[in-house]
């Protein structure tokens, strides 16, 4: 595969951002620097709040546009326009936090602890950041 369709599969195709592949392929450079530097590992797992009722009723072009905030407090606090005949649309996230520095560092258990503290903030009334326990 060329570099330019592995990097395009690295990306999610509308923000951008990496995606999963990404993540597993860069974790261990990552967890290494961070080791070599006596530093911890976080993740963060955000997750768009009833993202599938606002492509539903709004269509996946508004939805498609809600993809590009990153932080939680941003999002909340700036409507998306719909369309010109519909009103704002109101976005919020659930974000979950999991971090470690006990060596070696598991990505698959970095992932679910981030994953399962995402849904513990949803359970608690989204739009909120929660940590692992």
């Amino acid at each position: 595969m060329g570099e330019r369709q592995r990097s395009l599969s690295r990306r999610e195709s509308l923000t951008g951002c990496f995606n999963r592949r990404a993540f597993y392929e860069l974790f261990p450079r990552g967890v290494e620097r961070a080791r070599r530097l006596g530093q911890g590992v976080a993740l963060v797992f955000l997750d768009i709040d009833h993202f599938k009722a606002i492509n539903d009723r709004y269509g996946h072009e508004t939805g498609d546009r809600v993809l590009g905030e990153r932080i939680r407090a941003a999002v909340a606090e700036r409507p998306f326009p719909a369309t010109e005949a519909r009103p704002m649309v109101t976005v919020t996230v659930s974000v979950g936090v999991a971090g470690s520095s006990n060596w070696p560092i598991d990505p698959h258990a970095l992932l679910a602890s981030a994953d399962a503290a995402c849904y513990k903030a949803k359970a608690r009334g989204r739009n909120q950041v929660s940590t692992a326990a």
